[in-house]
């Protein structure tokens, strides 16, 4: 599957665009480029399954548009419940290092800094 980066559409095949031009020397010269054929934008990637929701995402990203969404109000919420000097111990804790990575073992950093 192929993924619009402009609408967000997502379709088997692309749309096929032709155009031609005169160049500098004179010859007509004749592109053809694949766009969306929602949108008509070249700005294609390919397209893959969301780990939890099997909704269309890019190749590059985590997870699809709906459940970032989901993810960015959840953790919202969550920090709304923190006190003012949670937040600042989160915010600490989190400085440029990844939510995971005592989690996966990746880093030998401790929470316990705080």
């Amino acid at each position: 599957m192929i993924r619009c980066k402009v609408c967000g559409g997502v379709f088997a095949q692309p749309a096929e665009e032709k155009s031609s031009f005169v160049d500098g020397g004179g010859r007509r010269v004749r592109e053809r480029a694949l766009c969306c054929p929602l949108c008509g934008e070249r700005d294609l990637e390919r397209a893959v399954p969301c780990p939890l929701c099997q909704g269309w995402m890019g190749s590059g990203d985590l997870l699809c548009p709906h459940c970032r969404r989901d993810l960015r109000f959840r953790f919202c919420g969550f920090l709304e419940e923190l006190t003012t000097e949670e937040r600042e111990a989160l915010d600490q804790l989190v400085e440029g290092q990844s939510l995971t990575d005592d989690f996966t073992g990746e880093e030998s950093r401790t929470w316990s800094a705080v």
